[in-house]
């Protein structure tokens, strides 16, 4: 649950802290330095390796930040919209987003831009995952008419194609990714295996990474760089932008199913009266201790240093209380320990 409690708030608790130094509208600018200090201490709260279950991602409630999606043979990079296009025996691609008509519909039919080739056929049924439009108010509204499954009707090029339908003339797609902080783990899922449960097993995120001509099953990923779209969609608070990856080295033939998680970008606070964004109320203490050292260390008291270290040790005190930021790594012999005996 997002806080309940304001930046002002806070503030204010701290004036008390401080001897009575003021924070706020020093020199007659409006809420500095206290505005500032209080985005310092939330964006330095969610940076990495902090990784928060309240602050993970989850697209289209899938539990994924970034929307499954399977690679294709010999391609690197793959531009990502989180709105998806899926033929179970054929794969999943992004869709353009909406300002670049990822969906249009006529009345009749519906025309779909995928953001790399799709390989779908004329027939094959394919299923539409977290298309939609931006609602009054900035807020990206799936459309439940859409988000189903539909008769492939035919392929104009490799990266659309259309399916009849009686929905409202009208332009849709992908909402974009527009919140990413930094990318928190991927996992590769054998999709053509027909097991129960898919042969699953991680893989490395990095920075970066070269364009490759090695050919083999990919074991690094990387969060390249966005491209933004070059319009704004309509009632969209700002314009949307697609995250490209890369796999490392160049995927050969064989499917592979990508799942990606991410940690979201911390919001930047306007006023002393927003909230703490996603932080919880119930873990308040670590942020006040924040906006404590900062706001001590502009007032040049010489405790700064030493609150700032309660500080630090307060964010490792919410790890343990919440007790999801252990590593899901675990070692395990080969055999137990009373084999043979």
């Amino acid at each position: 649950m997002p806080s309940n409690i304001s930046l002002q708030a806070v503030c204010d608790y701290i004036l008390t802290n401080v001897r009575g130094a003021p924070i706020q509208d020093v020199l007659g600018v409006q809420n500095e330095p206290a505005l500032s200090i209080c985005n310092d201490v939330y964006a330095e709260a969610l940076q990495k390796p902090l990784t928060w279950r309240f602050n993970k991602a989850n697209a289209a409630n899938t539990g994924l930040g970034v929307l499954y999606f399977t690679t294709i043979t010999f391609q690197q990079d793959y531009p990502c919209t989180n709105a998806t296009a899926t033929v179970s025996t054929s794969g999943a691609v992004h869709i353009a987003t909406v300002a670049n008509n990822g969906v249009v519909t006529t009345g009749a039919a519906a025309t779909v831009t995928t953001t790399w080739p799709h390989g779908f056929t004329a027939g094959q049924t394919v299923t539409l995952l977290n298309v939609g439009n931006w609602a009054a108010g900035g807020v990206f509204t799936p459309n439940a008419s859409l988000n189903t499954s539909w008769t492939i009707a035919t392929v104009p090029t490799p990266t659309t194609f259309t399916f009849a339908t009686v929905i409202a003339a009208g332009n849709f797609g992908a909402p974009g990714i527009n919140d990413i902080g930094w990318i928190e783990r991927c996992v590769l899922e054998d999709f053509s295996n027909t097991a129960t449960v898919k042969p699953r097993h991680s893989i490395e995120v990095t920075m970066n990474l070269e364009l490759e001509s090695i050919i083999q099953p990919p074991f690094k990923i990387s969060y390249q760089y966005t491209t933004t779209d070059s319009t704004l969609a309509t009632n969209a608070p700002s314009k949307s932008t697609t995250a490209i990856f890369r796999l490392w080295p160049v995927p050969s033939q064989q499917n592979w199913g990508v799942m990606l998680d991410y940690q979201m970008k911390p919001q930047t606070f306007t006023d002393l009266q927003n909230t703490w964004g996603v932080w919880p109320d119930e873990l308040i203490f670590a942020i006040r201790q924040g906006v404590k050292a900062a706001a001590l260390d502009f007032v040049e008291d010489p405790r700064a240093m030493t609150e700032y270290q309660l500080f630090q040790a307060k964010l490792d005190s919410v790890r343990d209380i919440r007790d999801q930021e252990r590593p899901s790594q675990t070692m395990f012999p080969d055999r137990p320990i009373l084999f043979g005996g």
